[in-house]
């Protein structure tokens, strides 16, 4: 607020209320663990995924070093998978309200 009232003046209006002090504005352990467990809430989903899928990247490779039929099976068990989801879907389709 220095550049519009100078650095020595306070802005008008701003008279010391009682409880405003510095150490009462300050947050608490309570307050920052709340606000990580939020984020970390938030971000459970997504990166779970993500790392879901590295592992499964990971795993597929492994299996086609083993042999590669054996990743080609894998890789058909994929298909299969997503092929009755597609198949399920289309037998029980949502209910729009």
């Amino acid at each position: 607020m220095g550049f519009y009232y100078g650095s020595n003046t306070p802005p008008p209006g701003d008279k010391k209320r009682r409880g405003s002090d510095e150490s009462s504005q300050q947050g608490t352990l309570k307050e920052a663990m709340l606000i990580t467990w939020s984020v970390f809430q938030a971000l459970a989903l997504p990166l779970g995924l993500l790392f879901g899928a590295v592992a499964g990247l990971i795993l597929l490779f492994f299996l086609f070093t083993l042999h590669w039929i054996v990743g080609l099976g894998a890789l058909g068990l994929i298909a299969l998978a997503l092929g009755a989801r597609g198949i399920w879907e289309l037998r029980h389709p949502p209910v729009l309200k």
